[in-house]
């Protein structure tokens, strides 16, 4: 048979079939591969996106305030929006009393009508008073004459402000109305004599009265009625203020060691003035002040209730003021107790200066009895690291603050209160940072100080002088090559506050109720009365503080 006859493979061979029925599986096969790895790609991607998606939820939660907060905020919130109802209320008042006193002036008739009431209510409004309040120095009602002083005496007795007077009106149906409180109020004082109020400052007119009549209140709250034989009297002195004016004030305290240091009713404001801290001011709107200081320190005693006590005068004040008081005129020599010149100061720590004698001063004092405000060098040097500290690192200082709970002030010079700047000295002292590491030893040296500066709450009692010069020493070396600035009040600190300590024991008692006293008298005013660092809040606290003393002096 011819080759080309030779039967071939067949069409129908079945090896053939099952080899493309191989190919087509393992096609298949790879198909469902590839869609089984596109599958968990796509897996992987989702889970990706949700990691990506629950690490982006994890931080909004972590930067979404807690409830704590919210409410916080919210309380914040509606502590504002009631402050300017307050005030609007404030001012409508006052826009309602214009328009009808402006009504009853309409007409010639109701002017004689309100002439002639006027008349018949001052003669009884004298009458009232010859009788039952007496001359300025015995503002004191045995009982109230009427519902409106016993709603006077109620107020100033707890020291209700306006809007809790209102409030409480609400359920104490036979309370005077305010307005009536308020008029009773200002017709005593007028009465009396006790205030001079004039449009540039405020003052005492007979300053011997208001301070016997704060002693009094002493022997009452503080001295458990046994009067001490002898006493410190501090003066104090402060400018400054939360406005663009400076609100200066001068006043005394008595240390007592009382529970709450700081509220304003601890010191007497003796004059306050809206102005420039200067010798002319103070003579000019202190003077009767001046006066009284002066007899203090000559005397050296005052009579309460026909005993005579003995006292000592001390000057423990702002360094703006106290260089005015005392006239110190040198620019470069800033300490008012050493001759210390400012370029010496910066370069080292000074201790051996001489002693600066007085030669012009306004008040009659020694120089051991000019001393330096403690607690409040203290204060000014947190306040100078906390602005270094914001300087360097704002946003890990914001994350310090929300730790503590702290919020800082909107002044410069007063970024954290007392309380706050110890709160963070000791946390840093004892947790550390590391993003501020340069101030550690700032931290713990000036922690050390905090200890035994605090009278009754921190460290020791009666700490060595030794003691004393070894942390102040500490500090002094920890903040100098920290490269912090070195202020007057380190100088304060590094010099005079030894001596001070040994001469007159735990010192914070001097700084905490009195300069920092004298601090709060604003902020409390400014509160309470209209205006920021005006003469009008200067009078409303003087009477708020005139009426809290004698308000212990009415029979109840």
């Amino acid at each position: 048979m011819d080759e080309s006859m030779e039967p071939g493979p067949s069409r129908c061979d079945p090896n053939i079939d099952s080899a493309a029925m191989d190919v087509s599986s393992e096609k298949e096969l790879m198909e469902k591969r590839k869609k089984g790895l596109e599958k968990a790609r796509e897996k992987l991607n989702q889970r990706k996106q949700m990691k990506i998606k629950l690490a982006g939820s994890r931080r909004n939660i972590a930067r979404q305030p807690s409830e704590v907060e919210v409410l916080k905020n919210q309380l914040v919130q509606l502590t504002q929006e009631n402050t300017q109802l307050r005030l609007r209320n404030s001012e409508m008042e006052k826009q309602l009393e214009k328009a009808e006193r402006a009504l009853a002036l309409s007409s010639p008739r109701k002017r004689r009508k309100i002439d002639e009431l006027g008349v018949k209510q001052k003669a009884e409004r004298i009458g009232r008073l010859e009788k039952h309040i007496g001359d300025a120095v015995e503002i004191r009602p045995k009982t109230p004459e009427n519902d409106v002083e016993l709603a006077l005496f109620l107020k100033n007795a707890y020291r209700l402000t306006e809007f809790q007077y209102q409030g409480l009106q609400k359920f104490a149906v036979n309370w005077s109305p305010l307005h009536h409180v308020k008029q009773r109020e200002k017709d005593l004082i007028e009465a009396a004599g006790g205030l001079d109020t004039t449009e540039a400052s405020v003052g005492w007119t007979n300053p011997s009265m208001a301070f016997g009549l704060y002693v009094q209140r002493l022997v009452e709250t503080a001295w458990s009625t046994r009067m001490p034989d002898a006493v410190d009297v501090v003066i104090v002195a402060d400018g400054g203020g939360d406005g663009a004016a400076n609100l200066v004030k001068m006043g005394l305290f008595i240390p007592t060691g009382v529970p709450a240091p700081q509220i304003p009713y601890n010191v007497l404001l003796l004059s306050a003035y809206t102005g420039k801290e200067s010798r002319e001011n103070l003579i000019t709107f202190c003077e009767k002040g001046l006066d009284f200081l002066n007899r203090l320190c000559k005397d050296k005693r005052f009579e309460v209730d026909g005993r005579q006590i003995a006292c000592r005068v001390l000057l423990c004040s702002n360094l703006n003021v106290v260089p005015v008081i005392l006239g110190i005129k040198a620019a470069t020599q800033f300490c008012p107790n050493c001759t210390v010149e400012r370029a010496e100061h910066k370069r080292a720590m000074t201790t051996d200066a001489g002693k600066r004698t007085y030669r012009d001063s306004l008040i009659s004092l020694l120089q051991e009895d000019v001393v330096c405000p403690p607690l409040h060098c203290l204060q000014g040097l947190t306040n100078t690291l906390a602005e270094e500290m914001k300087k360097n690192n704002p946003d890990e200082w914001n994350a310090v603050c929300d730790d503590l709970n702290i919020e800082p002030s909107h002044l410069s010079k007063s970024m954290l209160n007392g309380r706050d700047g110890r709160r963070l000295v000791k946390s840093l002292a004892e947790n550390g940072n590391p993003q501020f590491a340069i101030f550690s030893d700032v931290f713990s040296s000036l922690d050390r100080i905090y200890g035994w500066a605090t009278v009754g709450v921190h460290g020791q009692d009666d700490p060595t002088k030794a003691s004393i010069e070894r942390d102040i020493f500490l500090l002094s070396n920890a903040w100098r090559h920290s490269g912090l600035p070195a202020i007057n009040k380190l100088h304060l600190l590094e010099a005079h506050v030894a001596d001070f300590v040994t001469s007159h024991g735990s010192w914070g008692l001097y700084g905490e109720q009195g300069l920092e006293s004298l601090h709060h008298v604003g902020n409390v005013a400014s509160a309470r009365g209209f205006g920021k660092n005006s003469d009008v809040k200067a009078k409303f606290f003087f009477k708020s503080q005139f009426f809290s003393m004698l308000s212990r002096r009415f029979d109840t």
